[in-house]
């Protein structure tokens, strides 16, 4: 048996399909890697039951062929469900974005106003682009040109650093998520933004316009994670009867964890969180392992 992520590009998935081709012995079993996060803390603490998990980080490829990473999935160690995720919006550039958190915040403008309120926009991410740049990059994403599509709430956290006044580029991913995570604990609030969940989407636009207006951007950071944890509690509160799962890189920022934790304590909500093994993508492959111990047919 050999067990792989459905990213068509991985070399570790190319090499296992290309592998068994000439193998009718050996099984493949690709994962969903956002249902391998899940599994993964599933693994740890040998659950069979349904559960219902929050899988945030990067990116991974999702099975609509965009860039999945604010997914929250009904999850059972045979199959899983989508069902809500964060409203998507464009990489412009692709990779280049991972580096560039303010063209992954300039794609969340795009998303929510129209080309002519961006340039009149006076503030300092505008700023940062000339008229050209930003009509280039309109181009970019109104036509999908290098520029695909995410739910990524590892994404989100860079847009919403770049909204915070950090305009330089990143040296690794995750940099960002380090930096609000300082932020917060530096800027204390118990304030949130607003948010709406529609039809399974996460919507951020109304807070955007908040964000935007924001007298003090050093509270945002805090605001933010608040708002996070409002999220994930606001739809935990839709299914009752099902155990909660966290797992993804983004849950290695400690504030928005003990928060979130403190709040299920607090309305006893019963949750796991990996604690043995890796939450990011180092238990990835420990999730895959668990799907083949109960969907082989070897």
């Amino acid at each position: 048996i050999i067990v792989c992520d459905k990213h068509p590009n991985y070399e570790s998935a190319k090499w296992a399909r290309s592998y068994v081709l000439d193998k009718p012995n050996i099984q493949l079993l690709e994962v969903q890697h956002h249902y391998a996060h899940a599994l993964a803390c599933m693994a740890e603490y040998n659950l069979h039951e349904e559960v219902l998990a929050f899988c945030f980080d990067g990116t991974g490829y999702g099975e609509d062929a965009t860039l999945w990473g604010g997914e929250v999935l009904k999850v059972t160690p045979q199959k899983y469900e989508r069902v809500y995720h964060l409203q998507n919006f464009s990489l412009l550039g692709g990779e280049k974005a991972i580096k560039e958190p303010t063209r992954v915040a300039l794609s969340l403008l795009f998303e929510c106003f129209s080309l002519t309120e961006i340039k009149e926009m006076d503030n300092d991410l505008v700023c940062t682009f000339t008229n050209e740049e930003i009509e280039n990059f309109y181009l970019m994403y109104s036509k999908g040109l290098n520029a695909p599509r995410s739910s990524s709430i590892g994404r989100l956290f860079d847009a919403i650093y770049a909204l915070s006044g950090y305009l330089k580029n990143v040296s690794y991913d995750g940099e960002s998520g380090l930096i609000l995570e300082a932020n917060a604990k530096k800027y204390p609030s118990d304030a949130k933004y607003t948010f709406r969940i529609e039809d399974g989407i996460i919507e951020y636009k109304y807070m955007l316009l908040e964000l935007l207006n924001e007298d003090d951007k050093n509270i945002i950071a805090s605001k933010f994670i608040n708002t996070l944890v409002e999220i994930i509690i606001s739809i935990v509160k839709e299914y009752p009867s099902l155990p909660v799962v966290l797992s993804g890189g983004v849950f290695q920022n400690k504030t928005l964890l003990e928060k979130t934790i403190q709040v299920f304590k607090s309305q006893n909500i019963k949750y796991y969180i990996q604690s043995e093994t890796p939450i990011n993508d180092g238990g990835i492959s420990f999730g895959q392992a668990y799907y083949a111990l109960h969907n082989s047919s070897k």
